[in-house]
């Protein structure tokens, strides 16, 4: 009883309103015309129409004669005119292709000029410019030298890593202007991150050691800013064992590519039981640095430049005449017939690139006294090549061959321990 005078109040303010608005909803109605203002709407009307003809008259006409104009053009005209038929872009690049291979064989970065990239072409024709100076430094010098063996040392790094700043630039000048323009965001292969193991079986053909099977263990951990691994080289024969550590450190790097400037220090003990019998202990340091070419040119995604240089010393113990046999079974130590020092200058020129998310080459040009296929003096550095397979995202499938004195074959399985 108590809600009456409420609900009474409610319904009589409803009322009220719906009242209020009855006039104006009286005046929404439409009213009605006389027959004289039919007739003027009408005359209005009409007219209305008669003008609008008469402009359709005018302009079709012009619209028709230009139509057919249009039809007698040329596709060359059309493209002046601003019609694009098809994908332009894709048949410029194509060209740009055409410019990169035949006259980007004299003039490196020629593909990349084509389609305006001026940037990227100067640095391909400095590439070219450089590899060519290099290249005639390292044929020059033999002669300017008369010969001497300082002058073929230093004739050679030239005269090779010139060729390849020649033959390289050149690719990326063919492989640059081939992929479109659009940026793609990928996992850089130098910039993976985390632990891992790494077991590798080596085929070797070499005359200055009794090589053929060896078995290669590593583990390591790669933590951004700071990086470490070791491991064991060991010939089925038991006649050849290697032991080496390394520690780097990445004082330079840039996220999300592969730019980075290391250093690193290394240590190593070998020892040879074969032909040339002797013990070795090893220490060195070297720096070098990476050099992202997507980050000159998009085109240029996931290629890169690199290398690294640095000093060796080298202390050799050449134990008393024994018989191979004895050496593989007894690791005691023997006394040494004689010792000796030497120190040299490793260093290594590299360029790699990721084919897509899951496939890496990398190439490379190094010398490093006392390996196995360096060995020879003529032979002032061996080339090698390096293809990695992802078929997982904890595992890596690797493939590395190298020729010398002599040549070798790895195959090898990378496990990564918590990879990011």
């Amino acid at each position: 009883m108590r809600r009456l005078p409420h609900i009474f109040s409610l319904s009589f303010a409803c009322f009220a309103v719906i009242c209020a608005s009855a006039p104006a909803l009286a005046q929404d109605e439409p009213e009605e015309l006389t027959r004289e203002e039919e007739d003027a709407l009408f005359d209005a009307e009409r007219s209305s129409n008669e003008s609008t003809e008469g402009q359709d008259d005018v302009g079709g006409p012009l619209v028709r004669r230009e139509q057919e104009d249009l039809e007698k053009m040329k596709l060359p005209e059309l493209e002046e005119r601003g019609f694009v038929f098809g994908d332009g872009g894709a048949q410029k690049r194509a060209a740009a292709l055409v410019w990169a291979i035949l006259p980007g064989a004299v003039l490196h970065g020629a593909g990349h000029l084509y389609l305006g990239e001026d940037r990227i072409a100067t640095t391909l024709a400095l590439m070219e410019i450089g590899g060519v100076a290099l290249l005639g430094v390292g044929a020059a010098a033999p002669y300017v030298f008369h010969g001497q063996l300082a002058g073929s040392g230093a004739a050679r790094p030239a005269f090779f890593t010139g060729l390849g700043l020649i033959i390289s630039s050149y690719i990326m000048d063919i492989v640059g202007v081939s992929r479109g323009e659009v940026p793609v965001i990928y996992e850089p292969p130098l910039q993976r991150r985390g632990g891992w193991v790494d077991l590798s079986y080596k085929f070797m053909n070499t005359p200055r050691f009794d090589l053929r099977n060896v078995l290669e263990a590593r583990v390591g951990a790669d933590l951004g800013g700071v990086y470490a691994n070791a491991g064991t080289l060991q010939d089925v024969s038991l006649e050849v064992s290697r032991y080496s550590g390394l520690l780097g450190a990445r004082v330079l790097r840039v996220d999300g590519t592969e730019h980075q400037v290391f250093i690193e220090a290394d240590g190593e003990y070998q020892r040879v039981r074969s032909r040339g019998r002797f013990d070795r202990w090893s220490f060195g340091a070297q720096v070098g640095g990476v050099l992202d070419m997507g980050a000159v040119a998009p085109a240029l995604r996931r290629i890169y430049i690199g290398g690294r240089a640095g000093y060796l010393y080298q202390r050799y113990y050449s134990p008393q005449p024994r018989a191979p046999e004895v050496d593989a079974q007894f690791d005691e130590v023997t006394p040494v017939e004689f010792a000796f020092s030497s120190w040299t200058v490793p260093w290594e020129t590299f360029g790699g690139m990721s084919f897509s998310e899951r496939l890496n080459v990398e190439l490379a040009y190094s010398r490093r006294d006392g390996e196995f296929l360096h060995d020879i003096n003529r032979l002032i550095a061996v080339p090698s090549a390096k293809i990695t397979y992802r078929s997982a995202d904890n595992l890596d499938l690797t493939f590395r061959a190298a020729y010398g004195a002599g040549f070798a074959l790895w195959l090898g399985l990378k496990l990564w321990i918590n990879p990011r």
